[in-house]
């Protein structure tokens, strides 16, 4: 028996024949073969997770709540693409900027035929993130175009109105 302070080594505790004690270490061992059974590659692949983005199709379906953003917080002359990346667990943003709020030079809208601002932002980020981003590209408009900006989404959303 061990006497009291001295800590009990298990290899001595199971020379002392104690039921409970041996009972422990079976179930250690069990859970230690579980594990090692768990933790070994056994060849089968593995279901892969499938965003909601069509990662094969070059022009993704974009999603409505991103749209519906784009024209709440810009307005419906913004076009908005999403392309999902094969290789990590991200999306690319991109809003394109209309040429009659663009401040875009003409050599630039030349070269490039539009003025897109693109981002790469996490699936987890989701429709926030979407929408700081938003905010992040129309705090780049100087007063005046802003003006414009919300002066067209106001007469947009009178022209839609039934009366």
């Amino acid at each position: 028996m061990p006497t009291r302070g001295r800590p009990i080594r298990v290899q001595e505790a199971a020379s002392q024949e104690s039921p409970v004690l041996n009972r422990v270490l079976d179930l250690i061992k069990g859970l230690n073969a579980r594990l090692t059974e768990l933790e070994e590659p056994k060849g089968e692949k593995k279901e892969e997770i499938k965003p909601a983005v069509s990662l094969d199709n070059p022009s993704d379906p974009v999603p409505q709540d991103y749209s519906d953003a784009v024209a709440r917080l810009l307005n419906r002359h913004f076009g908005v693409r999403v392309r999902g990346r094969r290789d990590m667990p991200v999306f690319e943003l991109e809003i394109i900027v209309p040429k009659k709020y663009s401040p875009a030079t003409e050599e630039y809208l030349q070269m490039y035929k539009e003025d897109r601002r693109l981002k790469v932002l996490n699936y987890s980020d989701g429709l926030l993130g979407v929408e700081e981003y938003i905010r992040k590209v129309a705090s780049t408009f100087n007063q005046e175009t802003l003006n414009q900006i919300n002066l067209d989404k106001l007469t947009d959303q009178l022209d839609n109105r039934a009366f």
